[in-house]
């Protein structure tokens, strides 16, 4: 068994290098004209003379009682980001074995679908935002949230290729309208004095927790139902529906907090 899951890895990893290759350029160029355009803003006296906490101090202050429960709506929306990218992470670190070996599709149609699928999410960006600027923020995310269930739902059981890039479409909107809706929300409920302290503990609940608790999930789930087969000659296991079962029950439990947020916020530059 152990065999059979090491040659699944191989795949995956494959997988990754395939999406990482053609996203790695891109990102770094516009790394490097962004850091050549942007500048800091000057220090202020007021900064310069302000008594700032030890690193490590700062870090651990920031997840402390009295913080949470000063900014509890944010954290309750950090939780349901978590949550989200959890349930996105449990299969798309598997998409491309998924579609290729259980689906059974060629390397280029594969290509197709992703090219088609990834297109038209980025066109959609625009009209999203501006939704997300028209339609009250809890609202607009809960119902992001539970889209993101029922279309992982509905991927599940897409086998032709209209199927799967209409549903693969609406998967990936809905999670592109969850994130562009949680992100512009969050920025509004970081504290004023610690702006970007907050957007590095964003990291944690946006990209560390679900990175990491995902595929856990992810592996367990094809390592316990997955299909078992020879892949490069070697022992494997092919991934099956059930990882987008799961996925579609972790985005539920993303409602959660987001039903725990107040309609109403005592913001004035935050609309909810």
């Amino acid at each position: 068994m152990n065999s059979l899951y090491d040659n699944t890895e191989k795949e995956i990893n494959k997988s990754k290098k395939i999406i990482a290759d053609s996203k790695r350029g891109f990102v770094t160029l516009t790394g490097l004209i962004g850091g050549l355009l942007l500048k800091d803003a000057p220090v202020s006296q007021e900064e310069k003379n302000q008594l700032r906490l030890p690193y490590w101090r700062a870090v651990l202050k920031t997840f402390s009682l009295e913080i949470v429960r000063k900014n509890n709506i944010l954290f309750l929306l950090f939780v349901a980001v978590s949550i989200n990218g959890i349930a996105w992470q449990v299969t798309f670190p598997y998409l491309l074995i998924y579609i290729e070996h259980f689906l059974g599709y060629d390397k280029g149609t594969l290509g197709l679908i992703m090219g088609g699928v990834l297109i038209i999410t980025a066109l959609s960006t625009i009209p999203l935002g501006i939704l997300v600027d028209r339609i009250p923020r809890r609202t607009f995310i809960l119902w992001m949230a539970f889209a993101a269930a029922v279309t992982a739902l509905v991927f599940s059981f897409a086998r032709e290729i209209p199927f799967l890039l209409l549903s693969g479409v609406l998967q990936t909107v809905a999670m592109a309208a969850f994130g562009i809706v949680s992100g512009a929300w969050l920025k509004d409920l970081y504290p004023t004095q610690q702006r970007g302290q907050f957007q590095g503990v964003r990291m944690v609940f946006w990209v560390l927790l679900p990175m990491v608790i995902g595929p856990a999930i992810g592996s367990f789930l094809i390592r316990s139902y997955g299909i078992p087969t020879l892949l490069n000659g070697e022992a494997g296991f092919i991934s099956t529906p059930v990882i987008y079962y799961a996925a579609a029950a972790i985005n539920l439990l993303a409602l959660l907090p987001l039903l725990r947020i107040p309609k109403q916020i005592r913001l004035a530059e935050v609309d909810v």
